[in-house]
């Protein structure tokens, strides 16, 4: 409308032609003659305009009045159509010899993973800012203030009922029924909660009952590995590294993503190396049956685990966690004292891992596998905590196993050195009554 209005007053020859919405004589003949006449509707006729610049008789007024001192040159106010850019026709003469253009000629721009990421990220964005808005709705925003004087008098002759409820969820009730993966989650962090900052006054006070009868007791069985009472009991003196056999079945089975493997299944994996690594067609490597039980019919579960975990030995005298992300295709090597070896070594050590696994889950049926296999790639974390006594390496590592598998390593910040001495006493009463009678 603004353009038609600049149009008129520059060139009025446009309004000869008007178009009136006027009613038909034919069709309100009869209505009455003093009845009011409709506004007229006026728009200028596009073919009209046409019209009149090809025979050139309109009159212009120019829109820029002329003062009578100030003289005008008409030349200041004509430009041509087209101007000559080198750019564009330097573009258009190597389009025209069929120059093969790179990419790398061309700056800005994004690719197509770019988009992607972006629009993920947008998502992730929109999702926080409706969740936010959603949490400050429900928020309580009054503050009160109570005494705490006051609340001892109003409340000291009070019976409060204490709740004879468990606040942890027993994992028993895990195991008989079908759990969402939060609810797992929260069972597995409940009991690694309750194991490193739980009330140790009961576990003391069972410890010393263990203690003595571990005096009794040459030899213990745990879920059909024999332990001498001696080697048990140093799970909580820390004087010596633990045993193979003993660590082998201790981490924790809590969560349905993530698989515990014992010791043994990294000494079957290890065997396959020499013959695997002799094969130029690594594919064509077959697995012994006793490793593919571990995702066999009895274990079939395992095939959907994001994440396997299973202790290390170095040298005999150092434990460390291995964590395989089969989401990512990484190696986490968990270590609670990385000043011990060099990575160099202990990518020696553990590269044989990370060349077999990936042709080894293939072959179990993991479905997150990329589709060209390549050997998975190594790294070790250095915001462990760390713990310079060796003693200390194997209960460290089940611990971290257990905090990885819950909450990633923001949870294995909390395995300090601090806290082994109550939880070592903490965990040999706990293995010892999930194989034998309750303390």
């Amino acid at each position: 409308m603004v353009t038609q209005l600049v149009l008129v007053e520059a060139v009025p020859a446009l309004l000869e032609v008007i178009q009136v919405n006027s009613t038909s004589s034919s069709e309100f003949g009869r209505e009455e003659e003093n009845e009011s006449p409709r506004e007229k509707k006026i728009s200028l006729s596009p073919s009209h305009a046409r019209d009149i610049h090809e025979e050139e008789k309109a009159e212009a007024d120019c829109i820029i009045a002329d003062d009578g001192e100030t003289e005008l040159d008409e030349k200041e106010f004509e430009w041509s159509d087209e101007e000559e850019d080198v750019k564009v026709s330097n573009l258009l003469k190597l389009i025209n010899e069929e120059h093969n253009f790179w990419c790398s000629e061309f700056g800005g721009g994004v690719t197509k993973a770019d988009v992607v990421r972006m629009i993920k990220e947008a998502k992730e964005n929109n999702a926080k800012a409706k969740q936010k808005k959603l949490d400050e709705s429900r928020s309580f925003r009054g503050y009160y203030w109570i005494s705490g004087e006051a609340a001892e008098e109003a409340l000291g002759g009070v019976l409060c009922h204490k709740s004879k409820r468990q606040k942890i969820i027993p994992p028993n009730l895990v195991g008989d029924y079908q759990c969402d993966k939060r609810l797992l989650h929260r069972v597995g962090e409940d009991n690694f909660i309750g194991l490193v900052e739980g009330n140790g006054d009961d576990y003391l006070e069972k410890f010393g009952k263990l203690s003595e009868k571990l005096k009794g007791m040459q030899i213990l069985n745990l879920g059909g590995v024999s332990v001498t009472g001696k080697d048990y009991a140093d799970i909580a003196g820390r004087y010596k590294c633990l045993p193979l056999k003993l660590l082998g079945k201790q981490c924790p089975q809590v969560l349905k993503e993530s698989v515990f493997f014992d010791t043994k299944f990294v000494l079957l994996l290890l065997k396959n190396f020499s013959k695997f690594s002799k094969l130029e067609n690594k594919e064509g490597h077959n697995f012994p049956k006793q490793l593919l039980n571990y995702f066999g019919e009895d274990n079939v579960s395992n095939v959907d685990a994001d994440h396997i975990y299973f202790p290390f030995n170095l040298d005999k005298n150092h434990w460390i966690g291995v964590c395989v992300d089969c989401v990512v295709s990484t190696v986490y090597i968990l270590d609670s004292d990385v000043a011990l070896h060099n990575d160099s070594l202990i990518s020696k050590e553990v590269n044989p891992i990370a060349q077999l696994f990936p042709y080894f889950l293939k072959e179990v049926g993991l479905v997150h596998l990329p589709k060209e296999l390549k050997s998975f790639s190594v790294e070790r974390p250095k915001n462990i905590p760390q713990n310079g006594n060796h003693a200390d390496s194997g209960v460290t590592i089940v611990l971290l196993l257990h905090a990885h598998a819950i909450g990633g390593f923001e949870v294995c910040s909390s395995i300090t050195a601090d806290v082994l001495p109550a939880v070592t006493k903490k965990l040999a009463v706990m293995m010892f009554e999930a194989h034998y009678d309750p303390l």
